[in-house]
């Protein structure tokens, strides 16, 4: 499946297979390879089917790579819907030199800043987290980001809970890489939280769908009101949050006014009152149609 077979661990496919997919092979039978495929049980096919859109998504995007994007397609629903090479066709990937980027996803652009990505060999890597991140504005809140037929403060609450959203889908990922047991990736996006010191935040209360829910609610609020509470700040800081709220409330607002409105209004209404009063699992079950029990 690679053109040099000794060179495969150093091969984008071959590192998919081996090193991403390892659990998955794991889980079938040595004879499974050999059987017609007409004589494959269930479990057998959704393996196979698994790990063939692992490998065939390994290259994620043209001239760039994706850290664990393999793993994550093999293991996490939740980044299966959102990656996948047709949810992310049409979406334009850019590399800036300064720290942040840009945001304006009304473009179909995701701009990253120095912050979000690494080089390495001479190939630009961009962590499965910071991909799914950005993926997710795209996917299910561009419509967000225009000129809606709303009052200000609604339009900056509908931007917040859309931030609040994409940041907590790391707690849902954090769930999947533990639940599969993928301690790899999971050491990768523990770098995520902000307090690095004792118990990692993902580590506390990502076993449970319940405490993750119960956390996300607690984050909600603090973004919303501005509040201090200390435990959101375990995964990010009360800096960066400051500066979310303060980007919402007046830059964004300025740039989305110019926007032609890109929802009506009683379904933007409708997201922002789902947005301020369902659960996280709640409303990727709506908004992307993966449930988590």
């Amino acid at each position: 499946m690679v053109s040099e077979p000794n060179e495969a661990l150093k091969d984008n496919l071959g590192t998919a297979i081996w090193i991403d997919g390892i659990q998955k092979l794991q889980d079938l039978e040595i004879a499974s390879f050999f059987k017609s495929p007409i004589t494959l049980n269930e479990a057998e096919k959704y393996a196979f089917s698994l790990l063939n859109m692992a490998v065939a998504e390994c290259r994620s995007e043209e001239g760039f790579l994706v850290s664990g994007h393999a793993n994550l397609m093999l293991h996490s629903p939740l980044y299966r819907i959102i990656n996948n090479k047709q949810a992310t066709r049409g979406n334009s990937y850019i590399f800036e030199s300064d720290e942040i980027g840009a945001f304006r996803p009304w473009t179909n652009t995701i701009s990253l800043g120095t912050k979000f990505y690494s080089t390495f060999a001479g190939k630009t890597r961009i962590p499965f987290y910071t991909f799914n991140h950005e993926n997710t504005h795209l996917k299910v809140f561009k419509g967000v980001y225009s000129n809606l037929s709303m009052c200000d403060e609604e339009m900056r609450d509908l931007f917040i809970l859309s931030e609040w959203v994409c940041i907590s889908m790391d707690l849902i990922l954090a769930h999947d890489l533990m639940r599969a047991n993928q301690p790899a990736c999971f050491r990768e996006l523990c770098r995520v939280p902000f307090n690095q010191k004792g118990q990692n935040i993902f580590t506390r209360v990502c076993n449970s769908i319940r405490e993750v829910n119960s956390f996300a609610n607690e984050f909600r609020q603090t973004f919303l009101s501005g509040e201090r509470r200390s435990a959101v700040f375990d995964l990010i800081s009360e800096e960066t949050l400051h500066l979310h709220r303060e980007y919402a409330e007046n830059t964004l607002l300025i740039e989305a006014r110019k926007i032609p409105a890109a929802m009506e209004n009683g379904e933007a209404l409708s997201l922002l009152e789902k947005l301020r009063t369902s659960s996280l699992t709640d409303l990727i079950s709506e908004l992307i149609g993966v449930q988590y029990v």
